[in-house]
């Protein structure tokens, strides 16, 4: 959702919103940063009711990343 350098992703945290009220348990906020301690990934994960890491060495991404995924069951409309 942002590099770092980007505004706050204000509309697309909206839209989020949204499909999380619409498909309850189906979306989890989990982000990721890299040495950087950003205080609006915080911002964004609260605003999801998500979670985030700081990964302080590029070794640690993967294990970040790893405990990011959460599979939710999914079955198609019948």
């Amino acid at each position: 959702m942002t590099d770092g350098y980007a505004p706050y992703p204000s509309n697309s945290i909206k839209k989020l919103k949204n499909i999380q009220a619409n498909h309850p348990g189906k979306l989890h906020y989990a982000g990721i940063e890299l040495a950087s301690d950003v205080k609006d990934l915080k911002e964004i994960a609260s605003q999801l009711k998500g979670k985030t890491g700081v990964a302080y060495n590029p070794e640690e991404l993967t294990e970040l990343f790893i405990r990011s995924i959460e599979v939710v069951e999914y079955r198609e409309e019948q």
